[in-house]
């Protein structure tokens, strides 16, 4: 604040730099309040040689040399890589809602480019993003994990074995569901879809709340359900779901074979295209239904504002 303020009246400098200076210090009290709902920020130093990031109470902070800025393309909006390109509306509906439970909308502006990452490409994608680094990056991927402890998926593997540590100005958030339509609260299913077995498929998976398993809206396959011999192909698979939903031990039909097994525990969602649509409308949707859910959630945004925030206004 006092070296805005000096700058701000420095006779030496011109009239638009100080008038830059002067916006800046003007802004300078919101922002500071918006701080302590951030997850990374940027400090500018005259000292360092090469752009570095360190931690300090619990966030990530980026500092770069003065020297530098003239080389980088900060007029450029972040670049934020996306596993699918679909995948920026359900990211941009928890920026809102993060932005309206924790930061006056008015405080910040917000912009960023959606960037497609072509599914398992992504990590080629972010590798070419970090070798320019001449811009701030960040870059989404979910783990396509089955339950809590099964193996990460292999796009998420592989954009983590891409990560550069020295290449400050990108960042990986790697992130522990299944895939982006577990992000959507249940009780929003239940709002939205009125059929009866997306009634009876919703209430299936709020009973591993009450068997003790919150986080289990996390990781049921959206798209595909789950077959009973997939569960039991995986290391771990069938044992965690058979306690979510409080089952006992059932073993396929002999008629069952593992390409074409039809003992399903849990069926695909029946109305994907009213959830896509909703989703592609950027509907309000509020998690506070979950304190796992509303966790996450948090955790997202609070990386989603940080990675966006600009000093050009983005259309709402």
């Amino acid at each position: 604040f006092k070296v805005l303020k000096a700058l701000a009246s420095l006779s030496s400098l011109g009239l638009s730099a100080r008038a830059a200076f002067k916006a800046s210090l003007n802004k300078f009290p919101q922002q500071a309040s918006a701080l302590k709902h951030v997850s990374t920020y940027t400090k500018i130093t005259a000292n360092n040689q090469v752009p570095t990031r360190a931690e300090s109470d619990g966030k990530k902070i980026i500092t770069i040399p003065l020297s530098l800025i003239q080389r980088m393309n900060l007029k450029a909006p972040v670049e934020i890589i996306f596993e699918e390109l679909n995948d920026s509306s359900i990211y941009e509906i928890i920026s809102r809602w993060y932005l309206k439970s924790f930061i006056s909308p008015g405080f910040i502006n917000r912009n960023y480019r959606s960037i497609h990452g072509g599914g398992g490409r992504t990590h080629v994608v972010y590798t070419d993003a970090q070798n320019r680094n001449d811009q701030f990056c960040l870059c989404i991927t979910d783990s396509d994990k089955k339950f809590p402890t099964d193996e990460f998926g292999q796009t998420s593997k592989d954009v983590r074995a891409s990560e550069q540590t020295d290449k400050v100005l990108s960042y990986h958030m790697d992130l522990d569901f299944h895939e982006v339509e577990n992000l959507v609260p249940l009780n929003f299913l239940l709002e939205k879809c009125k059929t009866k077995p997306s009634q009876d498929l919703v209430s299936q998976i709020k009973s591993a709340d009450q068997n003790g398993n919150p986080e289990a809206k996390l990781f049921w396959d959206y798209k595909k359900g789950f077959k009973l011999s997939t569960l039991k192909s995986l290391d771990g698979g069938w044992t965690y779901w058979k306690r979510a939903f409080n089952l006992q031990e059932i073993e396929c039909s002999e008629k069952c074979k593992t390409k074409d097994c039809t003992c399903e525990i849990l069926k695909p969602w029946p109305e994907k295209r009213i959830v896509k649509d909703e989703i592609t409308n950027l509907a309000d949707m509020d998690p506070s239904e979950c304190r796992v859910l509303h966790g996450l959630w948090t955790d997202i945004g609070k990386v989603l504002i940080s990675w966006s925030i600009s000093g050009t206004p983005k259309v709402a």
